[in-house]
C-alpha cells in the first residue's frame, strides 16, 4: 500500500513463473490495464533481456495506447522473503506514441525463483505492484 494517497497501486501477477520462458529475449506481457487515460502492461523479460549479461530479468512498463505525453513517476515493487519489500522508481516521459520503460537487468532468474526462505515467488507467482 503507498504512503502517497493520490498514487494508484496496480498489482500484476505472473503465475508460475518458473515455467515462463527462460530463452533469453523472450518477453511475457501481463493483462492490460488503464491510468492516466492509457491502455498499459508489464513486460517481462523471464530469460533475460538480449542487452545484459546472461541470467537476469528484464521488467518494463509499457503504454499500450497512443495519447498525450505523460511525464510519470512510476515504480515497480517485489515482496522478498528474505528482504521485504524492494521498490524501484523511475521518473520518464511517456511520449505520444507507444513506448516502453524500465529496467534491463532488475534481478537475475535465480534471485526471484530463490528458495522458501529468500525468492520472490509465493505459490510459484511472482507479483509485482506497479505504482
Amino acid at each position: 500500500k503507498s504512503d502517497n494517497p493520490k498514487e494508484t497501486i496496480f498489482s500484476i501477477t505472473f503465475d508460475d513463473f518458473e515455467d515462463l520462458p527462460s530463452e533469453k529475449g523472450l518477453k511475457v506481457r501481463s493483462s492490460k490495464f488503464s491510468c492516466f487515460g492509457s491502455t498499459w502492461q508489464v513486460g517481462i523479460y523471464p530469460g533475460g533481456h538480449p542487452d545484459p549479461p546472461d541470467g537476469t530479468v528484464g521488467m518494463f512498463l509499457e503504454r499500450r495506447s497512443k495519447g498525450r505525453d505523460l511525464a510519470l513517476q512510476y515504480s515497480f515493487e517485489f515482496c522478498t522473503f528474505g528482504s521485504g519489500w524492494i521498490r524501484r522508481k523511475s521518473r520518464t516521459i511517456f511520449d505520444a506514441e507507444y513506448i516502453s520503460w524500465g529496467w534491463s537487468d532488475v534481478f537475475t532468474r535465480k534471485e526471484i525463483i530463490g528458495s522458501e526462505e529468500d525468492g520472490f515467488l509465493v505459490k510459484g507467482a511472482l507479483t509485482i505492484h506497479v505504482g
